[in-house]
């Protein structure tokens, strides 16, 4: 597997295996095309919106509420953890935070909501580990824009620590991460 040996008390799952399995807790986005955005409405987040580990400020489209309707379309929330299928790199995440009002993403932006005994801290960390990102571009396809299907994505192989190890670690890791990026923001300045 992409992530060698791990300790005895550790699981393996599927990606598709950890959701909540209830309706819409592992799906993509929705289909819109440029000529139904408009300038106010529901929010619409695209591939470019998720970074490595964080949400990205940047465009800022939306649809109306006839939109939504008439395709049907999946909102999301806050806390979601959105997984980009497509550009470099594949397979990144991110945990969508309050926008401050609704939401939908594109289909490239998988949805998943985790069972509860899935940190979603632990596993945007690991969906944005250089490992996992050498298996994603491995499973990856296409010449112009590089992606990965979602029946793949949801077929890759994680680990599952128990939920106790899974919050510590993220919470060394966040705070591993809060102290290089004040090193780093201290180096720019």
């Amino acid at each position: 597997e992409w992530f060698g040996n791990i300790p005895s008390t550790w699981k393996v799952s599927k990606i598709k295996y950890i959701h909540a399995q209830t309706q819409n807790s592992f799906t993509d986005g929705d289909w819109i095309e440029s000529s139904e955005i408009v300038d106010c409405g529901i929010r619409y987040i695209t591939t470019g919106n998720i970074g490595k580990g964080q949400f990205k400020c940047q465009g800022k489209g939306y649809i109306n509420e006839q939109t939504f309707q008439r395709l049907n379309c999946t909102e999301i929330f806050e806390g979601d953890l959105l997984i980009s299928r497509l550009s470099t790199p594949v397979g990144r995440s991110c945990i969508l935070p309050d926008l401050g009002n609704r939401v939908i993403t594109s289909v490239d932006n998988v949805v998943i909501r985790l069972k509860k005994d899935f940190s979603k801290e632990f596993y945007n960390f690991l969906f944005n580990s250089v490992l996992y990102f050498e298996h994603t571009d491995t499973l990856s396809r296409g010449s112009t824009l590089i992606r990965i299907s979602r029946n793949i994505l949801g077929n890759i192989k994680v680990l599952v620590p128990p939920i106790e190890e899974q919050n510590l670690i993220s919470q060394y890791l966040d705070k591993k991460t809060r102290t290089i990026d004040s090193l780093i923001e201290k180096i720019e300045n």
